[in-house]
């Protein structure tokens, strides 16, 4: 039996190939939620990429016929730096994640301040929260509820003052967009609070699962018991 990798692969002419022309993780088990969320990472990007790639083209394509050019040029752009993510093997596992993340929230925003809230902007915007707990934590994801809120608060203002750019076809009225956004905020800091109290969970335990740090060694007592010898009377 050949050796094989952390995925339980037996390596092979075309696999090492692959491995040497995309970032293949560096963690080990032993690096606990590193290990986890660095295979994550990988496995998103690796499945992502090529997804994205298919639903690229018809998009262009709407995109094209409504006359939407900035939408064309982010999603052209978008797909590039996700590539690049997925292919660039020099960066480091906190810019790479960092990296990831810029993609939903991009996306989003772009699709609410040109097509409007009525548009798949909102659901990009909540993924990269979910994104931000899952790769990241802390207080990266704190953060990106502030950028949300935001994201939100900006187009709500435009819209009350009446922006010409607010009038895309995703248009909704004051009063219904603070609808839409209040009840966005409250579902966005509730599974973002809940992946991030899941995740940090995990890295208390330390991931004892057999993917994570291994229980710490049994030391021998300095002073074991001793037994007294039987005696026979």
């Amino acid at each position: 039996m050949g050796s094989r990798d952390d995925f339980g692969v037996a390596p092979g002419g075309f696999w090492n190939w692959f491995r040497r022309c995309t970032a293949w993780p560096r963690s080990r088990p032993e690096d606990g939620l590193v290990f986890l969320r660095e295979h994550l990472l990988y496995a998103l990007l690796l499945g992502g990429v090529p997804l994205s790639l298919a639903a690229l083209l018809p998009s262009l394509y709407y995109f094209f016929q409504h006359g939407w050019w900035g939408m064309a040029i982010v999603d052209v752009g978008l797909f590039g730096w996700a590539l690049g993510l997925l292919i660039h093997r020099g960066w480091s596992y906190r810019t790479r994640a960092l990296g990831t993340i810029v993609l939903p929230f991009a996306l989003g925003t772009a699709l609410i301040w040109i097509i409007g809230p009525i548009s798949g902007g909102p659901l990009w915007l909540l993924s990269f929260s979910i994104l931000t707990a899952i790769l990241l934590g802390g207080r990266w994801t704190l953060f990106s509820f502030g950028l949300n809120a935001a994201v939100f608060l900006l187009y709500g203002w435009a819209l009350t003052e009446g922006a010409e750019w607010t009038s895309g076809p995703g248009r909704l009225e004051p009063t219904e967009f603070a609808v839409l956004g209040a009840n966005f905020i409250f579902l966005n800091l509730v599974t973002g609070l809940a992946l991030l109290a899941v995740f940090q969970g995990l890295e208390a335990q330390g991931l004892r699962w057999g993917i994570g740090i291994p229980p710490p060694a049994i030391q021998p007592d300095s002073n074991p018991p001793t037994v007294e010898p039987a005696h026979w009377d």
